[in-house]
């Protein structure tokens, strides 16, 4: 079985990650006094809750007057076979994936709240989900609990939170890393990597042309419609687009406040395009001023996707 780190570094494949002027710089990183149980126990660490001051409120109870704790998760997974984050009819999502587990454990249906969507056949290595349930032991024990022989998905880390704290709305930003494979891949990195096939690119230009997303804009032309009544603000802040080159891949990394359904992966098309010499600068620059949907952009395939990590 898969260690959460081996999980890390098979998503990064044989390159060992980025690296240097490409490595994650990321947003300012949680603190305060919460404990996380990652790996082996920690000494005094996530130990059973006290009793809370001034018992529970409302929404923190459960029927048999117990106080409910919220747990923050951080979660990695293979996104080949899921048809998405999202729970959906099939029961073949990751939430349902979690929930079905947590069910086993609590012997109730127990929902679970993630940072974001993420879509069909892309990957994470930081996802973020919180829950609520009674639970008299132990964070590790709990962790154990939830951590199957299933090895697409593996929780990383387990913490007590607040009950203030959200997995969507407490989000400050992520980071989303894309991989490209400029020939063919190796098999045992194909299912994280879309594939070039040997065309040539003009790298470069796709790095000239990333700074133009730089900033405040509307996204409305690197996204998709969710369907049919979805509303979604769609102005969006990125604050770093990197594109970095290797013999072998090119990476992209992006970090932002929040992003579209799909606009990282049309984002990447549109670059792609642009290294290929299918589309100019202006006409990238064209569609972030005159915001509109249409079929200018194609979005870059999933399997290339990994979200890489929730700032909090």
């Amino acid at each position: 079985m898969e260690s959460g780190d081996q999980l890390r570094e098979h998503f990064a494949g044989r390159n060992g990650g980025v690296r240097g002027a490409c490595a994650p710089r990321g947003a300012n990183q949680e603190s305060g006094a919460a404990k996380v149980c990652v790996g082996a126990a920690l000494e005094g660490d996530c130990l059973s809750a006290p009793p809370r001051e001034g018992g529970c409120d409302g929404q923190n109870q459960a029927q048999d007057g117990s106080c409910k704790r919220r747990f923050k998760c951080v979660v990695a997974y293979d996104g080949t076979d899921f048809c998405g984050w999202q729970s959906q009819i099939t029961k073949n999502s990751v939430q349902d994936f979690i929930e079905h587990r947590l069910k086993a454990i609590f012997g109730f249906p127990v929902r679970v709240s993630g940072s974001g969507r993420t879509d069909a056949g892309v990957h994470a290595r930081g996802q973020v989900f919180h829950f609520d349930a009674v639970w008299n032991h132990s964070c590790q024990a709990l962790l154990r609990a939830m951590r199957t022989n299933v090895q697409s998905v593996r929780v990383l880390s387990l913490q007590e939170v607040p009950a203030s704290f959200h997995a969507r709305f407490s989000a400050k930003g992520k980071r989303y890393i894309y991989r490209i494979c400029k020939d063919y891949p190796m098999p045992d990195v194909a299912r994280y990597r879309w594939s070039l096939g040997g065309r040539n690119v003009d790298v470069e230009a796709m790095a000239a042309a990333s700074r133009l997303f730089l900033g405040t804009h509307d996204f409305k032309s690197f996204s998709a419609n969710r369907g049919a009544g979805a509303r979604e603000n769609t102005v969006k802040t990125l604050t770093r687009l990197d594109v970095c080159d290797s013999p072998e891949e090119i990476t992209i990394i992006t970090e932002g406040s929040g992003y579209l359904y799909k606009m990282v992966r049309m984002i990447v098309g549109a670059l792609v395009q642009r290294g290929l010499g299918k589309i100019s600068d202006s006409d990238i620059q064209k569609a972030l001023e005159n915001p509109h949907r249409g079929n200018i952009f194609q979005a870059a395939p999933a399997a290339g996707l990994t979200l890489d990590e929730v700032f909090y």
